[in-house]
């Protein structure tokens, strides 16, 4: 599990005068990101970063947008997917990767997740099959 210290980051925010707030906040250990609106003009993450903590393990993966009231309940949420920002991580194709003559290749499917150490970084295992 990634520490509650490192499990969340902002990369940007949109605070117009008066208000309402908005920060982007990647969940690393979900893989994605949710806009987390609240009311008024809130100069860095921290709060929006708080705030969304306590609501995050039990967020829908659809949902990517939550407004939150001045106390850091769910007013509202968000589903729609043309909106969402989060990014998908790129496999790209085996031959595309260019990989040195000899270096050996395991599929994704085959390999089991234990524990997400840090962003883009997982502890994993692998179990190979004997085939007869």
């Amino acid at each position: 599990m990634i520490d509650k210290d490192s499990k969340y980051f902002s990369l940007s925010g949109d605070i117009p005068v008066g208000g309402p707030s908005t920060w982007h906040i990647i969940d690393w250990d979900q893989r994605r990101v949710v806009s987390v609106t609240m009311d008024g003009e809130q100069d860095d993450e921290n709060l929006a970063i708080e705030l969304f903590s306590r609501h995050s393990d039990r967020l829908s993966p659809d949902i990517h947008r939550i407004y939150l009231s001045p106390s850091g309940e769910i007013n509202s949420t968000y589903t729609d997917s043309k909106n969402d920002p989060t990014c998908c991580v790129h496999y790209p194709s085996l031959p595309d990767a260019c990989l040195p003559e000899g270096v050996l290749t395991i599929r994704r499917d085959k390999l089991e997740e234990l524990e997400r150490l840090g962003p883009d970084a997982d502890l994993i295992a692998y179990s190979p099959c004997i085939e007869g």
